[in-house]
């Protein structure tokens, strides 16, 4: 049980102690009491300059298929060259798809003598200019997954159809020993 559920004014008082007097005097946080809000550390005259932050970006290296899998790699650079995008839109997204195709399937066990399961999950990203055919390039990479998800709704629905007509067929048949229960039961 929370301590300010035991004792209700708990919080209030907490809440009401030094700190928040001396914010209502107009002092700030500090303990010298001048509400300056410097509690007598160094000043900002002992502080060295900034240094300037750096001017340009750091060289990456470009993304290479080597890097993919035998099997994606031809059909990222298909994609890529159709598009005219970089391949690496195609293959964040490919790889990144493929953790929830995978799913419970595979799993790593960090130690051997327990019962440890780490399921991995795959998380990606890509940065681009606007026009550099960042979300086409997804969109491309994703189809196979569409269709899996579109083949799974169509046969969930098909599940759900007939579970309902297995649902009333049961509902009819306990319906019908009701009746024959209270019919038979009854002379």
């Amino acid at each position: 049980m929370s301590v300010f559920r035991e004792y209700p004014g708990a919080f209030d008082e907490a809440v009401d102690g030094p700190p928040r007097e001396r914010a209502r005097k107009g002092g700030g946080n500090g303990r010298n009491g001048d509400g300056s809000g410097r509690d007598g550390g160094q000043t900002n005259e002992q502080w060295p300059h900034p240094k300037p932050l750096p001017a340009g970006l750091a060289p990456v290296e470009p993304f290479s298929s080597e890097f993919l899998p035998d099997a994606l790699a031809p059909w990222v650079e298909d994609i890529a060259n159709r598009l005219q995008c970089p391949t690496d839109y195609v293959a964040v997204t490919a790889l990144t798809a493929l953790g929830p195709v995978i799913g419970r399937r595979i799993g790593i066990k960090p130690q051997g003598k327990t019962d440890w399961i780490e399921i991995p999950n795959l998380w990606g990203t890509f940065i681009g200019r606007p026009g550099m055919l960042k979300s086409p390039a997804m969109g491309e990479a994703l189809k196979p997954i569409h269709r899996l998800e579109a083949e799974a709704a169509k046969e969930n629905e098909i599940a759900q159809q007939a579970y309902a007509v297995g649902l009333d067929a049961y509902k009819l048949r306990r319906q019908v020993n009701k009746m024959l229960v209270r019919w038979y039961g009854t002379s």
